[in-house]
This record gives C-alpha cells, structure tokens and sequence, in this order.
C-alpha cells in the first residue's frame, strides 16, 4: 500500500479518480492559492471546491457536445485555468494548455496547433474573452474557432455532468512542445503516465503528507502544470501559484511566498536560481528565512555549476540549504521528470576537459586544469521502479558503458503515448529498440553519459535546440523569421545557435547574403530588423549576427546546415564574415550613477521628463543600442524581450505609484507613445 493523506495511491486509475478521492478524503484541505503580484491571496480552493466547479463546467462541456474533442484552453495563471483543465479530463475533452496570445497579436504557432489536433474550440475565461474574441472572431464572416467562456459555466450544477469510464491507458491531455509553427509535435499523455510520472517525483523529491508547493512557472509548461499543479493534488496538499511576470518584476516574491507558507518544495530552470542572484538586493529579503525549502529542482535547461554556486552562497545566510539545491534531468515525451539525485545530497560536482567533451569524449580533470569545464549530475534513475537509462552510440545503435558519450534513451511507464497523428514519428523517438532486448525506448536527442556511479551528465544536443530561459526554440523557426526580416538576406542559408554568454545561453545568428546585397548592404537596419523579428516571434533577445560571402554557410552533401560547424567557425573566428555585431555585455543592477540618477525627482506629468527617464532605462537594461533611442521606432526593434519589458513595467509602476498592467508595452510600443501615455494617466 502506498497511502498518503488518506489515498492509496497504487489503486488510483487516473487523475479524474484522484481528485475525487481527495474530495472525498479531505473534502476541506487546502488545495490551491492565487497569489496576485506574486503576495496578495486573493483565496483559495479546497479539494471539495475545485471538483464541485470542475464537474459543473465539465457537464456544461458535455452538454454541448465537446467530448471527445481536444480544446485550446488560453488562460491567465490562476485557479480559472486549473478549473478548466480538470474540467475537460472529466468531460472527456482532450486539453491543450497553451500561451495565449500577446495583444493584438494572433500567433501562428496556435493557428498551428489547432490545425494539428482538429479542433476548433477555445476555452478561456471572462477576462481575456474581449481580447480573444478581437483576434480571432471581430470579422463576422470568420468561423473557424468557437470561443467559450469557462467561467460563468462553474456556477452551474455539477450533478449535470454525466460520468465515463477513465483508465489509466486514456489520454489526459496533449503537450505541445515549443517550437517549430510549421509541424508543431503532440505529445500525447495518458492518465497512467501522469500517475507513473507523479509516483517518480514523489520518491525522487521524497515528497510527504507535509509537503507545500509555491510556483510561478507558467501552467502551460510540463513542469509548472505536472510538476506543482497535478504533483499537488497526487499527493493531497497545498500549492500556491503565482504569474511568471510577478516572478520576472520581482523575483524576492518567489522567495518571500516560499518563506510565508513555509514551502518544502519549489522549483524553477537554472536561469531563474540566477536571476535571483542579479536581482534580489539585501533590502527585498530582510528577516528571510528558507529554512523550511527541502528541494530547490533546477531542470528544463542546462544546470550551471557558477549558479549553483552563487545561489547558495547568496541565500546561505537566509537558511538556505546547499543540499536543498536539486537539479534534475526530463523530458515532455517522458512525462517530465527522468533523473534526480538523493534528498538532503550536495549537488554533484565534476569537471572535464572542454575540448575532449566537444568531441564527445570524457575526460575527467581537476578543476585548475587549462580546458577544466564543470559538469553538474542531474542524479540517477528511479530505484525499485521499472525505468531504465541507456547511453546510446547514435551511429551504431549499441550500449555504451560508463564515461561514454552517447545519446539518452529511456524507458519506464512515463514514456508517452506519442505524437498526434505523427505515427512515422512516433515509430521513430518512441519505439527505439536496442539489439537483443525487447523493450522500447523513448529517444531524447539529448547527448550525455553516465558514470560509474550511474550519475548521469548532460554534456550536449542532437537536436539542436536552442534552451533559453527553459524554453525551446528550433533554429529552423528562427532562421526563417530572420531571413524573412530584410530582403538582403539569402534564403535557406543560415545558421542559428547558442553560446554560453557568462552563464547564459545567448542567440548567434551567423547568415549569407544575397550576392545583389553582399557588396553594399546596411549592417545596422539589418541588426534592427533581425532584433525586432526575433523580439517579436520568440521574445528573445539577438546576442551577435555574423553576415558572410553568399555560398558559404557549411551544409551538407545533401544541402542541409551544418548547426554545429558553423558554432565551431563561429567560435575560433573562421567564417567569412562581411559584417558583424555584438551585443556588449554588462551587468543590468543598478551602478552608483544610476542610483544617483534614479534618486532626482521626475515630473511624471512632463512627457519630456517621462522619456529621458524611460531612455535612461532602456538603455541600461538592452545590451546595446544607438546613443539615441528612435522615439517613433518599436522598442522591440532593439530587443526588448518579455522579461525586460516586465522589469520596466515594475520601475514604471513604482515612479507612477499605481500598479501597471504588463501589456502597456505592448499596447504602447514606442518611446513616444509610452512616455505620452504614462503623461497622460497621471
């Protein structure tokens, strides 16, 4: 038996049973919180509330004959969403949890989306409905979509909903992976692997009847939805949840939410343990004390030694554990969680020669070596369960032993159903089988080795996916939209990849121009337009763009780019190159200048004020820019990203002293207009 907070867990045949029985057991529990601005409870839901409002909209679904159907669901963080998704697993409709889109803005990525799951439902809720409904439905003629409204449905009368049999081998929702709008992968999981995948966290994280989640990871990501919401309601307690933009203006309210309810378990991707760093200064965590944090998770993106190190020792002092510290290691096609180390262990440490590692070789050596590179483990597989690890030789299709490079495989029951309607694909990254053995394997495309303690390392990609932030972004889709930005660009004749950039991942774009452009071209509206592309797509940030001869980018025999080659010209300054820029690189806090400067009052109701403050601050939070902002040119053209235009929104609402909605960048993308409108509402 295996019974926590009243429920045996080995007899649960899905996540619909689960949270019935959790409503059953603990019908008053605590299940969840909304934190508005990251601390402002605007109350909670207990287990009996949430399956009450569930069943309701669920049977309001049925009734309209949704089941069976896949739904979009575009919600803002919050319980709405929460509601919605149980919802539709009680209805019998497959959810599709998505980022909803910026204003004014429809993204072709959920155009793509719903083309492959065959849907044409939208489910959301009363606030974004006028948004959704400008983008998608203001042309009357325009019936591709059918946009509901969840939450007036959860006042209706949950015994209208009308129960069917769930098993463990049905599907519960479907995760799509970031990345390419062109064929977008996904990925189909069941109740049995969410139950599978829920148990593996539990003992990896040595989770208990006492645990308490705070989040403010977006619920559209595997680890924000299985990892906190889903993980929370398997073991029956508390979570708090938290938007990722009050997370992005104010990083200490991650850490104060986890001091106030005492959270033993919160977790994020590597960037933001860093962000923390940069971000926080003494005064924000005054009196702090994590003392109650058991297990900081660091997964979704390559775990750096250097943060680790400077987490620890930044937070030691407010009771943070340097054994709370835990990275990890998955994957969505797994569910998400694969590896993890032992609770109440130091990370794991290791350093070896970079140059070897490149080619996929270990070597191990002390940390003054010339070519020493720090590794961190992201532990081992799940004890007493049936997962196994193999590192793969890719070309061969053979088991390497320990300190060997190769690709991951794994097996387990968290292994996924599959693709949607990609069967060669899923026979492919599925059903992998190595020689003499009949299991199949799920292929991660990641390269890494185990040692000979099991540990497993992570040491590269075959993918070529670019991870920034902990999320994916395929070069293909960046490529495109870059060559598409400006006509001296040549099609099909570039190469985008990452480069670690003082601890994080930065975007190279190295591209041919056409031989029309290749003797006069101007490099400055080229970086600006292929800024203000990749701000707008992807909401990343350009690092350097590398312009060379037409005919030059390294492609295979067949005609495919060589990512890799190009990187490796890139790096040792072997490429052709016509014309280049750098974004330079500084630290955002705040100097003593800045500091002064900030201090001087400002006339918020002087439109000329209002700019040269906001033009001070743009200034010093992009990485490099002209010495005079264009007023009238998009501030995306510069590479305002998501998480700068967040940390501007919060310094705005503390100089006008109201609370300032985050799409008025959006809304207002000029230095010109911003400043006028900032004027304007004083």
């Amino acid at each position: 038996m295996n019974i926590i907070n009243g429920v045996d867990l080995d007899t649960v045949t899905s996540t619909v049973d689960l949270l019935e029985q959790r409503a059953q057991t603990h019908p008053e529990a605590l299940a969840f919180t909304f934190l508005k601005d990251g601390s402002v409870d605007t109350g909670g839901v207990t287990f009996a509330e949430l399956l009450a409002r569930a069943k309701a909209v669920a049977g309001a679904l049925q009734a309209d004959g949704m089941a069976g159907q896949a739904a979009l669901l575009l919600y803002p963080p919050g319980l709405e969403f929460v509601v919605a998704f149980y919802a539709c697993m009680f209805a019998g409709v497959v959810a599709i949890p998505a980022v909803p889109p910026r204003i004014n803005r429809a993204l072709g990525n959920l155009d793509a989306i719903m083309a492959d799951a065959k849907t044409d439902v939208i489910l959301t809720c009363s606030s974004l409905l006028p948004k959704l409904t400008d983008i998608y439905a203001s042309d009357p003629s325009d019936q591709r979509y059918r946009i509901v409204d969840t939450d007036p449905l959860q006042d209706a009368r949950a015994n209208a909903w009308t129960r069917s049999e769930i098993g463990r081998n049905d599907l519960a929702f479907l995760q799509y992976t970031s990345g390419s709008t062109g064929a977008p992968k996904g990925v189909m999981v069941s109740h049995g692997n969410l139950l599978h995948n829920h148990e593996a966290q539990r003992r990896f994280f040595a989770l208990n009847e006492q645990s308490r989640h705070v989040s403010w990871l977006p619920h559209y990501h595997d680890m924000g939805l299985i990892g906190n919401i889903l993980q929370s309601v398997y073991l029956g307690t508390p979570c708090w949840l938290m938007s990722p933009s009050a997370f992005i203006k104010n990083p200490a309210c991650w850490l104060r939410a986890i001091a106030k309810y005492q959270a033993t378990a919160s977790g994020a991707p590597n960037f933001a343990y860093q962000y923390c760093v940069d971000r926080i200064n003494d005064a924000q965590i005054e009196g702090l004390d994590l003392s109650s944090w058991q297990i900081a998770y660091n997964g979704a993106e390559p775990v750096r030694a250097a943060t680790i190190e400077a987490f620890q020792q930044r937070f030691a002092r407010h009771g943070f554990r340097a054994t709370a510290m835990y990275p990890c290691y998955g994957m969505a096609e797994a569910t998400l969680v694969i590896t993890g180390g032992s609770k109440d262990a130091a990370p794991v440490i290791a350093w070896f020669d970079k140059h070897e590692l490149e080619q996929h070789r270990v070597v191990a050596v002390t940390p003054q070596h010339p070519h020493a590179h720090a590794l961190v483990g992201c532990g081992r597989g799940a004890a007493n369960s049936d997962q196994l690890i193999q590192i793969v030789d890719q070309h061969s299709g053979l088991p390497l032993g320990a300190n060997r490079c190769g690709e991951i495989w794994v097996s387990s029951g968290s292994v996924c159903q599959g693709y949607l309607h990609k069967p060669e694909l899923t026979d492919q990254i599925y059903r992998a089988r190595i020689d003499g053995t009949d299991r199949q394997f799920a292929r991660s495309g990641d390269i890494g080795f185990l040692d000979a303690q099991g540990e497993l390392f992570i040491t590269g990609r075959l993918k070529e996916l670019l991870i920034v932030r902990g999320r994916n972004h395929y070069p293909t889709d960046i490529e495109q939209v870059v060559q598409d930005c400006h006509p001296a660009l040549a099609k099909d004749a570039g190469a985008a990849f990452a480069i670690d950039v003082a601890g994080q991942e930065r975007v190279v774009i190295v591209q041919e121009l056409t031989r029309d452009a290749s003797s006069r071209f101007n490099l400055d509206a080229i970086v600006s337009a292929a800024s203000a592309a990749l701000s707008d797509a992807f909401e990343l940030q350009l690092y350097s763009l590398v312009l060379i001869r037409p005919g030059r980018i390294p492609k295979t025999s067949s005609g495919k780019i060589q990512r890799s080659a190009a990187r490796r010209l890139y790096l040792n300054q072997g490429l052709p190159v016509l014309g280049t820029w750098t974004a330079s690189t500084h630290d955002i806090t705040m100097s003593e200048a800045d500091v002064d400067e900030a201090s001087q009052p400002v006339d918020i109701q002087d439109e000329a004020q209002v700019q040269a403050w906001l033009s001070t601050r743009i200034r010093r939070y992009l990485q490099s820019i002209p010495d005079e902002i264009d007023p009238d040119q998009p501030l995306s053209t510069y590479g305002l990203d998501s998480t700068i235009s967040l940390q501007l929104i919060e310094e705005i609402s503390q100089l006008t002293s109201q609370q300032v909605e985050p799409t008025l960048l959006w809304e207002y993308p000029t230095l010109n207009a911003l400043s006028a409108r900032i004027a304007q509402a004083a």
